[in-house]
């Protein structure tokens, strides 16, 4: 099965999050954190990225950045693989240390930038083992927690070389004061009351931008396309693009191979028979279908109020499939038949 391709060019942005394989610790000790911001460091430079906004969780991080030349991948390749280097030797152990390829999602920074950057900035307040804590413990972790970018956006210590912090507090005002406190006021409003999720508008889980920004990500794929026919290498390699499908298409797989009408697929309910079909339809449709197909899309046209259900079976998948082989060899059937249209058998057993 083909991997869905990565969209790279200068000046674009990207929300980007790995976790560690089978959601283990990537971060034991200080000194592991400490560890890869010194190889982030060296990569920013080596690479000319700009890291905006970031945390480093126990099992997982997220940054969100702007690559100023079509280098992601290879700017990511160095991070991970220097980090997961020097790990395995330290602790000494061998094999993968971060599950799979890391997620990159193309932001339009004009209309989300903000967002993401609270997002992020929210992640050590939203465990599990923290969402019981007040109001006051909420904003004394947000602004004490040490691996986290928003102590260094708010003036509260130094920013570490590789972070830009101007280009986000720029529109919350006009002189640095107000910048930062209104600022503030931005990210502990996700403290207050639950926001949406910003990424279940993300379209095909690959762009997160208005539907002009999406057209323009849509016409460099088609500019990818016509490159690759040419087998011009260099530019090829700098602009990608990511794989659409109808909905409908996913429907059609899905059915014959659980030998199911859609409307068993569509009906939003807990029938033993439609639950495991219904689940990979979600699964399925958020990773193939582009267009302007986002999860809330999705969910609305399979009976949901917006796309959070969607989100909740797609990590369910996830998680299944890490031990499900055979939900697992399911799944790889239907993918083939995604990308080549060949006939699908039942995949009952």
């Amino acid at each position: 099965m083909p991997r869905p391709l990565r969209i790279e060019a200068a000046g674009m942005w990207y929300h980007i999050m790995n976790r560690g394989v089978l959601r283990k610790e990537i971060f034991v000790c200080d000194e592991d954190y400490q560890r890869f911001l010194e190889n982030l460091t060296d990569n920013c430079k080596k690479f000319n990225v700009e890291i905006h906004s970031y945390v480093l969780m126990p099992n997982h991080f997220h940054f969100f950045l702007k690559t100023n030349e079509a280098n992601l991948s290879r700017f990511m390749h160095g991070q991970l693989t220097s980090y997961t280097t020097w790990f395995n030797l330290k602790y000494e152990r061998v094999g993968h240390l971060f599950q799979g390829r890391y997620k990159s999602i193309v932001i339009d920074n004009n209309n989300y930038g903000t967002e993401i950057s609270r997002y992020i900035h929210l992640n050590p307040v939203r465990t599990k083992e923290n969402l019981e804590l007040n109001l006051r413990e909420k904003r004394k972790l947000l602004k004490n927690y040490k691996w986290s970018s928003f102590s260094a956006m708010v003036g509260l210590k130094p920013a570490l070389p590789f972070l830009v912090i101007h280009d986000t507090l720029e529109s919350f005002g006009d002189n640095y004061k107000d910048q930062i406190k209104n600022y503030i006021d931005f990210v502990e409003e996700g403290i207050k009351r639950d926001l949406d999720n910003p990424f279940e508008k993300a379209v095909a889980q690959l762009v997160l931008g208005s539907e002009t920004f999406v057209r323009e990500i849509q016409s460099m794929n088609k500019i990818g396309n016509k490159i690759d026919k040419k087998n011009n290498k260099k530019s090829r390699d700098e602009i990608r693009g990511f794989i659409s499908l109808p909905i409908e298409k996913i429907f059609e797989v899905v059915c014959k191979g659980f030998d199911v009408d859609i409307q068993s697929i569509l009906k939003n309910g807990k029938g033993s028979r439609n639950v495991e079909p219904r689940q990979i339809t979600f699964y399925l449709a958020a990773k193939y279908c582009a267009g302007l197909m986002t999860l809330n899309k999705i969910g609305r046209l399979m009976g949901c109020k917006s796309g959070s259900s969607v989100s909740m079976a797609i990590k369910r998948i996830n998680k299944l499939i890490e031990n499900d082989t055979n939900l697992k060899s399911k799944l790889k059937r239907l993918e083939d038949e995604l990308n080549t249209g060949s006939g699908t058998h039942s995949i009952h057993s």
